[in-house]
C-alpha cells in the first residue's frame, strides 16, 4: 500500500429477504375483526336502547283521550255489555277527528274511496279513513240489486 494507489471501496450492498409472518398477519385482522364485530354489537345495543326509551316517552306522552278509549273498549270487551262497547266506539269518531282524520260516508262524488259489494239495500257498512283528502282506509259499501 506504499504505492499509493486507491483500492476500490468496498461493496456494503446486502441482499434482504422479506417473508411475511402469517402467524402475525392473522392474529392482527383477527384482532381487528373482533373489535368491529363489538362496536356493532354496542352500536345495536345502544340504537334498540334509544329506540325503547323513544316509544315509551312517545307512549306517555300520548292523548289522554287515546288511553281512555283502548281502556273502554277493553273493559266493554271484558265485560261482554255490548251497549257499553258500542258507547265506546263512538269515542272513536271523535278521537280521529282531533287526530284530523275524518269518516266519510259513501256518496256518488266520492264512490273511488269504497269497495263496493253487492247487497239487498243500498248503504255503507264502514266508512273510509280520509285524511287531507288522501284515502288512509276504504271503505265499504253496499249497492242494492234492484
Amino acid at each position: 500500500m506504499a504505492s499509493g494507489r486507491k483500492l476500490p471501496p468496498k461493496s456494503r450492498e446486502q441482499q434482504v429477504e422479506v417473508l411475511p409472518d402469517a402467524e402475525r398477519i392473522y392474529r392482527l385482522f383477527h384482532a381487528a375483526v373482533v373489535s368491529m364485530d363489538q362496536d356493532l354489537a354496542d352500536l345495536e345495543r345502544r340504537e334498540a336502547w334509544e329506540e325503547s326509551h323513544r316509544l315509551t316517552d312517545q307512549n306517555m306522552n300520548a292523548d289522554p283521550a287515546e288511553w281512555d278509549l283502548y281502556a273502554g273498549l277493553l273493559e266493554a270487551a271484558g265485560s261482554g255489555d255490548g251497549e257499553y262497547a258500542l258507547d265506546q266506539l263512538q269515542n272513536v269518531r271523535h278521537y280521529l277527528h282531533r287526530r284530523g282524520v275524518e269518516l266519510v260516508e259513501y256518496s256518488d262524488q266520492n264512490r273511488e274511496w269504497f269497495d263496493v259489494m253487492p247487497a239487498e239495500q243500498d248503504g255503507r257498512l264502514r266508512p273510509a279513513l280520509v285524511c287531507g283528502g288522501k284515502v288512509l282506509k276504504r271503505g265499504l259499501a253496499g249497492l242494492g240489486t234492484h
